[in-house]
């Protein structure tokens, strides 16, 4: 669940995907995604910065010295999200880092506003359950990590050692979010009362869907990318999602049930039911 390997690559492949089905609007799940190489991060903001090479973060040292570092450039437009795109993103205590990054390059290209960035604001029973309080676990806000670490390796033994040399900067040069994240207070992001940390009920992403205008579902085509799972999905109208798996609803074939095929036993019933009518559920590929 973090920006390592192949994630770059991935996105672009659901990125072709998305726009080949006109889809309109984009949920991108970065909750528990801790970061990870900068490099991964670059090449995804490349996507929502229409085309160009733009800054995509800076680097500050103590000594004011800085390091720029830009976006891939994305050339082919199939691969790009538009800029008339709806962008939600899904985050909470454990988004950290590249990932937090990567909202930062958004809502400075202006392809994400504050407000659709939804935080799971955590129930009393699940901190009670923790031991903590919200203030421990960073509730209704991301991590707040806004500094790099280097890796220096001695050649001769082939040991490394690992510093934290600079701070982090969003595009505008400004924000670092480090030991602040983002908040509801601070940037006017959304809270969600989440009953846990993972929930089958999900209702980060209920809020982001409910946020469509039409009758409290989705209205236009829509598609959700799942950092956890690398999962990919689209659908029109309502969409339930309990956990990685994707299920497609029979009578209904433009609402997907997102579920978890290891826990769906356990956790749910033999069938799924919609406005009332039970519909079993099949493997959507």
């Amino acid at each position: 669940s973090q920006f390592y390997g192949s994630a770059a690559e991935e996105f672009f492949v659901l990125a072709e995907k998305f726009n080949a089905l006109n889809c309109t609007s984009l949920i991108l799940d970065l909750r528990s995604n801790g970061g990870g190489y900068v490099s991964v991060m670059q090449d995804i903001a490349g996507a929502f910065a229409d085309g160009g090479q733009q800054l995509a973060m800076l680097s500050r040292d103590k000594g004011g010295r800085e390091e720029k570092y830009y976006c891939k450039k994305v050339s082919d437009r199939s691969k790009r999200i538009s800029k008339d795109t709806r962008v939600y993103v899904l985050a909470n205590s454990g988004t950290a880092s590249a990932s937090e990054a990567l909202i930062g390059a958004m809502i400075c290209y202006g392809a994400l506003e504050y407000e659709n960035v939804f935080l799971s604001d955590y129930s009393k029973e699940y901190l009670d359950w923790l031991g903590s309080s919200g203030q421990d676990v960073k509730t209704a806000s991301t991590y707040g990590k806004g500094i790099m670490q280097s890796t220096f390796v001695n050649s001769f033994t082939g040991e490394a050692l690992k510093l934290t040399t600079a701070k982090i900067f969003w595009p505008d040069k400004q924000t670092c979010i480090h030991d602040i994240g983002l908040t509801v207070k601070d940037n006017g992001c959304t809270a969600v009362a989440a009953q846990w940390q993972h929930t089958l009920a999900d209702e980060e992403l209920r809020s982001a869907s409910y946020r469509e205008p039409a009758y409290g579902y989705i209205s236009c085509r829509q598609a959700a990318i799942d950092w956890r799972s690398m999962h990919f999905c689209m659908f029109r109208h309502v969409c339930i999602r309990l956990r990685n798996s994707i299920f497609l609803d029979r009578e209904h074939p433009d609402s997907v049930l997102v579920g978890n095929m290891r826990n769906y036993n356990r956790h749910c019933p033999s069938t799924l039911t919609r406005k009332g009518v039970s519909q079993s559920p099949r493997n959507y590929k």
